[in-house]
């Protein structure tokens, strides 16, 4: 398999993406379902789950369900 890139340039890219993931971990993140339709803000987070709000309601997810999108994070469901 041939890359385009040299191992440092890699190594940068990987660094840089795995810093825009964490960032994206943020209490207010706004959380997206899988149709891109907003479910809600993050309004907790722990090193286990992230905490929505989705209007008088309360969501409690592990994070690993959540992933980096455009706008926020995204969850592989929908909100209906």
């Amino acid at each position: 398999m041939l890359f385009g890139m040299t191992q440092s340039a890699l190594d940068a890219a990987f660094e840089a993406a795995a810093a825009a993931a964490a960032a994206a971990f943020q209490v207010g993140a706004v959380l997206h379902d899988n149709s891109g339709a907003v479910v809600g803000p993050i309004t907790e987070l722990n090193a286990e789950t992230a905490t929505v709000s989705i209007g008088a309601n309360v969501l409690r997810v592990p994070r690993g369900a959540l992933q980096p999108g455009q706008g926020g994070l995204v969850i592989n469901a929908t909100l209906a």
